[in-house]
């Protein structure tokens, strides 16, 4: 599934200025997580409020050399291609990489629980099979042709989520993608202020089911369910219902437990008890159409309830906590492959409260590479990123140690890496601990957390970037943002709301005194700070720093 810069420029329409047969195997859009490498392909976007264009020069000298842009570039050791327009193009390069993909794709999309149902089905199928999913919540017109840049021909399967928020966007998503099999987790009221009805926002989601030889679906929704019928009546239609005994999977009963929540369900004359670990209507519903994508595949009831008694909230992902000897942990021990490895790792890059890095990871059990490959992928993410100190946990990993830095340790379990861990006590470090579920990774995050905190003060990171968005749409292009992080930012935790702020450009941070710009500056925070308070005791300090 190669690409060359001559196969994208081809696939543009246009021409390679500079050297055209490099294989391009990273995609880009963020010069702030771009590492160095003659394989990597930035892509200038405009925004409304930042210009890819205005980092090429920074990343020209960090080391990076293939570049799209909509402006032409001049610097002789430089590969560029020039569009008219750097999204299209994006998704265009995209699609060039789906054409070679002849695996399974499954499609998500709906007004919500798309990402959930995509992380759970992802959970359950990966013990059979290679199975690749769209990270995080990649399902814009940007996120969905990064996601499926990042199919490789060693997966079976591939689920990739698509979200639109304005009547037009589907076709290119649906263009992009080419589902072979299509969900629809629910219709709701997300972005109805840019349709003129529930029918027009409904027609425009299912676009994306255009080619797909098998659609699944609530068939209790009616409108979903009428309006898919009559526009795909060729397509194989499986639905759940509580109403139809004829659906495919048959709620007959449900109640709440002590421990969760009971479905009584059929499916053909087959019948079954199953115990789901959520109580919460949305996860309910997320489930069930999890359960019936399992037997459409071949699994029983059974094994399904094997898998759904492991499954985890998605939210648990990517969570901070605040650990011994002064550490910071990143749990993400949900899940390990090559994928959110790095998103892992650019988020510790992007939340590191420490100077120190450590990144504990565990064997990746499936990737569609060969061991060798794959871990020399790790190893280069681990260098490039200039992490301090990575542990490897499993015996394979433990064979290919050449390939990282001098200073990793390796364990053959996790028990041999606990028992050492009151005689080397890890300090003053921002953790990273990352591991396939066999591994029992939660054990290493409840040996590390601090237990006294008993309250907890919860920061959405996603909602404060949402409010800074909202307030910037409500000014005048080129006005600069100071954001006030006094007061440890008024008690959310002045260094971590200021590292976000810091990723999200905005132009000034500010401060009552300058002892606390002083802790910002320790902290790594480069962005300009204005003292608002300042005394004549503390120009020197100011100076300084």
């Amino acid at each position: 599934m190669s690409i060359t810069l001559a196969d994208i420029a081809s696939k543009l329409n246009t021409t390679v200025n500079g050297e055209s047969t490099r294989i391009i195997d990273g995609l880009s859009i963020d010069s702030r997580t771009i590492f160095p490498s003659k394989n990597m392909l930035f892509i200038a976007l405009k925004g409304e409020r930042n210009d890819g264009h205005d980092y090429i020069p920074e990343l020209i000298k960090k080391g990076i050399v293939n570049f799209i842009t909509e402006k032409p570039l001049l610097h002789k050791d430089i590969s560029s291609i020039i569009v008219n327009d750097s999204k299209e193009a994006l998704q265009q390069i995209a699609s060039l990489k789906r054409t070679k993909y002849t695996g399974e794709v499954i499609a998500i999309t709906g007004s919500n629980g798309k990402t959930t149902v995509k992380e759970w089905i992802w959970s359950c199928l990966s013990d059979q099979q290679n199975v690749f999913r769209s990270p995080k919540s990649y399902n814009s017109q940007v996120g969905v042709p990064l996601s499926v840049w990042g199919i490789n021909g060693q997966y079976q399967t591939a689920i990739i989520e698509a979200g639109i928020s304005r009547p037009g966007e589907m076709h290119a998503l649906q263009q992009i993608i080419r589902p072979t099999i299509g969900i629809f987790t629910t219709l709701g009221d997300a972005h109805q202020q840019h349709f003129n009805s529930w029918q027009e926002k409904l027609d425009e989601k299912i676009q994306l089911f255009k080619e797909t030889h098998t659609i699944f679906y609530n068939g209790d929704e009616q409108l979903v369910n009428e309006t898919l019928e009559s526009a795909y009546p060729e397509k194989k239609h499986i639905t759940y219902s509580r109403i139809k005994d004829n659906a495919f999977l048959h709620i007959t009963d449900e109640k709440s437990t002590p421990d969760g929540y009971r479905l009584y369900l059929t499916n053909g004359s087959d019948s079954f008890t199953l115990n789901l670990p959520f109580q919460d209507k949305a996860s309910v519903e997320n489930l069930i159409m999890v359960c019936q994508v399992l037997l459409y595949y071949g699994w029983s009831f059974e094994d399904i309830q094997k898998q759904f008694n492991k499954l985890e909230p998605v939210a648990m992902r990517l969570q901070q906590l605040s650990g011994y000897n002064n550490c910071t942990i990143i749990n993400d021990s949900y899940n390990s492959d090559l994928t959110s490895v790095k998103i892992a790792i650019d988020f510790l890059m992007q939340q590191k409260q420490h100077q120190q890095t450590v990144f504990i990871l565990s064997d990746i059990t499936q990737s569609g590479f060969s061991k060798r490959e794959l871990y020399a992928q790790v190893a280069e993410l681990v260098i490039q990123h200039k992490i301090t100190q990575f542990i490897g946990i499993g015996q394979d990993m433990a064979e290919y140690r050449n390939l990282f830095p001098p200073n990793s340790r390796f364990f053959k379990n996790t028990g041999a890496f606990l028992q050492q861990l009151n005689d080397e006590p890890v300090k003053d470090a921002t953790l990273l601990i990352k591991g396939a579920r066999m591994y029992g990774f939660e054990r290493i995050v409840q040996a590390l957390e601090m237990k006294q905190h008993r309250t907890v003060l919860e920061i959405d990171y996603n909602a404060v970037i949402h409010n800074l968005n909202y307030y910037k749409s409500l000014l005048n292009p080129g006005t600069k943002m100071l954001v006030m992080v006094k007061a440890l930012a008024y008690g959310s935790g002045g260094i971590e709301i200021a590292r976000l702020l810091q990723h999200q450009r905005v132009d000034y941070l500010a401060v009552a005194f300058a002892d606390e710009g002083v802790e910002l500056r320790k902290s790594g925070i480069t962005a300009p700070i204005l003292v608002m308070n300042p005394s004549g005791l503390d120009f020197q300090t100011i100076v300084d720093h």
